[in-house]
């Protein structure tokens, strides 16, 4: 039975507990609801700025860090950050790899300009 509460969990037994539906029934439970299928994405952090600004990719390790618990050197292994130029070819890495929907987490703190930049970057992902 459906648990109309949360789209893709199951009930279990009858005291209302859940568990994450088994993986392909979600396909059929949104196909059920008369909704979309879900699509798994990435979501990262990302730094961008219209030149190249030393310290910037340690802004975003830094927030990754704090937010997340990420040890240091991990945390700069994941870094995205730089030109938008830069920044598309990190994100078309994950995007490549086969990741349909890519989130991004401007950071130190969402901008009029870097909002600008990520449409930016979106532009360039697009491009054949």
């Amino acid at each position: 039975m459906r648990d109309l509460r949360h789209p893709f969990r199951v009930k279990v037994d009858h005291d209302h507990r859940s568990a994450p539906a088994r993986p392909g029934s979600q396909h059929k439970l949104s196909d059920q609801a008369g909704r979309p299928r879900p699509q798994v994405g990435i979501a990262v952090h990302a730094a961008t700025g219209t030149r190249p600004v030393p310290g910037l990719a340690g802004v975003t390790a830094a927030v990754m860090q704090a937010s997340h618990g990420l040890p240091a050197d991990r945390a700069r292994e994941l870094t995205i950050a730089g030109t938008p130029a830069q920044v598309t070819s990190q994100l078309a890495l994950y995007l490549e790899a086969g990741a349909p929907l890519a989130a991004v987490i401007c950071d130190p703190v969402p901008s009029a300009e870097s909002r600008e930049l990520l449409a930016y970057v979106r532009c360039l992902l697009n491009q054949p």
